[in-house]
């Protein structure tokens, strides 16, 4: 079976994910930073890039980082390393 763009977006819809209109009315205010764990052109860095445009026809500001190497390691020590996003 071939992943195509369609039974991607479908499958994103079914369990939930599918951006909807109106959904970021004013959150977040700071853009979003989608931390790539894979080089660019690999699975995860395809898949995001398909569906950043949404997220952007949302009203998300999305911005793509890489940290690779380490088989991920590097990505989640800066995941865990970074500051929380909401202070309550």
């Amino acid at each position: 079976m071939v992943l195509t763009r369609r039974r991607f977006l479908a499958a994103t819809a079914a369990a939930g994910f599918a951006p909807r209109p109106g959904f970021a009315a004013g959150y977040p205010e700071q853009e979003l930073v989608w931390l790539i764990y894979q080089a660019p052109g690999g699975t995860v860095d395809v898949s995001t890039r398909i569906v950043q445009p949404y997220m952007e026809k949302a009203g998300f500001k999305v911005r793509l980082e890489y940290a690779t190497g380490a088989s991920g390691r590097i990505a989640r020590n800066k995941l865990f390393a970074a500051k929380p996003d909401v202070t309550r």
